[in-house]
């Protein structure tokens, strides 16, 4: 079998000196973060409540906007579609999700807590609230709002790295305050 090379898409002017900025890339940082708290919430939320993360995340946002669709939930977590769908099926078949067709399109589901899901969502919030506390512990109540406003613009920019035509339109374009 052959080894394929790969060939950079953009030329690049090594120095010879290693470069590493892994310390301060927001990529780097957000990832490793990201990484790191999902597998520590993941332990959590299997011992003391049967879920996944994956399971949670859909918990939470049906709690919130009850009658999503599985498009929606997978375009606010930014989770791949596929993940999505065995994700709902396995909470509808322990009975903590229900779905329903829209009533204003046949081949459109919208999905609800069921009892039973609307019950472990609320025992969760709080077991979700405490970790969310203890990870912000040492932040001020002004460095918080920050941080969350960061990571909300963060989040918004990330759109504009998936399509650089766009993108260019996106900063151009007025924004509405």
């Amino acid at each position: 079998m052959a080894t394929r090379k790969t060939t950079p898409a953009v030329a690049c002017q090594n120095s010879g000196q290693p470069v590493s900025y892994l310390e301060s890339s927001p990529s780097f940082l957000v990832t490793a973060a990201a990484n790191r708290l999902t597998q520590r919430t993941n332990r959590i939320l299997r011992a003391t409540l049967g879920v996944s993360q994956p399971d949670w995340r859909v918990l939470a946002l049906l709690a919130v906007e009850p009658g999503a669709t599985p498009a929606r939930i997978g375009a606010i977590s930014g989770v791949d579609k596929s993940v999505v769908s065995r994700t709902i099926a396995s909470l509808q078949r322990r009975g903590l999700v229900r779905v329903a067709t829209d009533p204003d399109h046949a081949r459109r589901t919208r999905l609800f807590l069921t009892p039973a899901g609307q019950l472990l969502h609320d025992c969760g919030v709080e077991m979700t609230q405490a970790g969310d506390e203890q990870l912000l512990s040492g932040f001020s109540d002004h460095e918080r709002a920050q941080f969350t406003d960061f990571m909300k613009r963060l989040t918004g920019n990330i759109a504009l790295l998936a399509a650089p035509a766009q993108s260019e339109a996106a900063v151009s374009a007025p924004q509405k305050k």
